[in-house]
């Protein structure tokens, strides 16, 4: 290719599309992480439900569910800080 300018375009193009799949495989790293701590806690119930799914203990099931529910709202703080990090280096 003899043209400057297409190679400059062909440049950019596989630097942005190298820059994109990179990006996008660290969110979905982030998706994956978040999700298996979502998926932990809802097998943390599992010992106060019986085998049709209904609750056996409430009292120490409300108090798990009240304590996962603070988790999961610091994991929401977090994985927006971790996206904001990401958009602040990648765009």
């Amino acid at each position: 290719m003899n043209d400057p300018l297409m190679c400059l375009e062909l440049t950019i193009r596989q630097q942005v599309s190298h820059e994109l799949e990179n990006l996008k495989g660290r969110v979905r790293t982030l998706v994956e992480k978040y999700d298996t701590r979502e998926k932990e806690r809802d097998e943390a119930t599992q010992p106060y439900r019986d085998e049709a799914g209904d609750v056996t203990d409430y009292y120490r099931y409300d108090e798990l569910r009240a304590d996962q529910a603070y988790a999961a709202e610091e994991d929401l703080g977090i994985l927006l800080g971790e996206l904001a990090d990401l958009l602040a280096r990648h765009v």
